[in-house]
């Protein structure tokens, strides 16, 4: 890309910061009750939902759950969370703290899922 005033450069600079310690924190307190911890936690809705066969439920509290998950993970590395595309591959190829068999039990969430069986809540204590 041609900067002919260097007004890219400029900005490249002034947001290359360190990942702020506060923020990692708060994301940290905020999302990982939410995991299996506290009322309302997602595993406690998921229960709930498989109880009264509600799939559709099972599957909005899961994205849930996930988005959780993943701001954890991207807070734990320090890595500015990319949205909602490959974070998985972006975590693979930055990340240096993660969960161990993370892909594999991520995979076996959703396969889980796919089934709609209580194999689902064994997936989620695995995952978290």
């Amino acid at each position: 890309m041609y900067d002919k005033h260097g007004k890219t450069r400029k900005l490249q600079q002034k947001y290359n910061i360190k990942y702020p310690p506060a923020l990692k924190l708060n994301i940290i307190k905020k999302n990982y009750p939410l995991l299996r911890e506290q009322m309302p936690a997602y595993y406690f809705q998921i229960e709930k939902a498989l109880k009264r066969n509600d799939y559709v439920s099972v599957n909005h509290r899961v994205a849930a759950l996930l988005a959780s998950y993943f701001d954890i993970l991207f807070a734990k590395n320090e890595i500015p969370h990319p949205g909602e595309k490959q974070l998985v591959k972006i975590l693979k190829e930055k990340a240096t703290k993660l969960p161990f068999n993370m892909e594999e039990n991520l995979y076996d969430l959703l396969d889980s899922i796919s089934n709609f069986d209580d194999r689902i809540l064994i997936e989620i204590k695995k995952l978290t």
